[in-house]
């Protein structure tokens, strides 16, 4: 009985998400090369402030690889949205990033200008000359 309970919450969770118009989030992307490279591990690109941000967070694995590339200002990582072609690089990254810890959680805001990045869009982010295709928009 217990089983069949769960079973018939779980369908009925399903049908009820499918009729709110609710989809399954698109697999995220990863890239070994740019983990290995960067030393960190992108997890999520999301828009805030009415459209205006594109929050993209990511994970510390190796913080001296990530310091270094967090380091050069003069190459910041770049964003570009397969939808319309737009190209993004006006980032501030989260204040205390410098210190760059292993297993934490930080973040890059984009300006957004125009809203040329839109929810559901596939965006590429290049960070140290290593770029991680169709990261997708929420």
């Amino acid at each position: 009985m217990a089983a069949g309970l769960v079973l018939a919450a779980g369908v009925g969770g399903a049908v009820v998400a499918q009729a709110a118009g609710h989809r399954s989030r698109p697999p995220f992307p990863t890239s070994s090369q740019l983990e290995s490279t960067t030393g960190v591990k992108v997890v999520r690109a999301t828009l805030a402030a009415d459209g205006g941000l594109l929050d993209v967070r990511y994970v510390v694995l190796n913080a001296p690889n990530a310091q270094r590339w967090f380091a050069d200002t003069t190459k910041p990582p770049v964003l570009h949205d397969n939808r319309n072609g737009a190209t993004i690089d006006r980032v501030a990254p989260m204040r205390d990033a410098h210190q760059q810890r292993p297993g934490q959680t930080y973040y890059l805001i984009y300006q957004n200008a125009h809203n040329v990045i839109h929810r559901g869009d596939l965006i590429d982010l290049t960070i140290a000359g290593v770029t991680l295709h169709d990261i997708p928009v929420e």
